[in-house]
């Protein structure tokens, strides 16, 4: 498909963009990605509409927060999918 095809050609170009960043650069722009899910919902609503987003796309494990800083955490370059 179309879409299929776009997302596709975006995927391959942030590869190698990434592939080709200085380590310095992406060791910023990752701990800056760290920091922005390290951020707590800073009400009861915006925590209960992440659980209710969760929900939504049928995820009954509410640690996706703690899922990504992992994840987030061993990111490396060279990257690889």
């Amino acid at each position: 498909s179309e879409i299929g095809a776009a997302a596709g050609a975006f995927l391959k170009k942030s590869l190698a963009e990434l592939q080709a960043m200085p380590e310095e650069e992406f060791l910023t722009l990752r701990q800056a990605v760290i920091q922005l899910v390290e951020e707590r919902p800073k009400s009861l609503l915006e925590e209960s509409q992440e659980y209710w987003y969760l929900l939504a796309q049928g995820r009954t494990d509410f640690r996706l927060r703690e899922r990504q800083l992992e994840e987030l955490q061993q990111f490396t370059l060279p990257f690889q999918i």
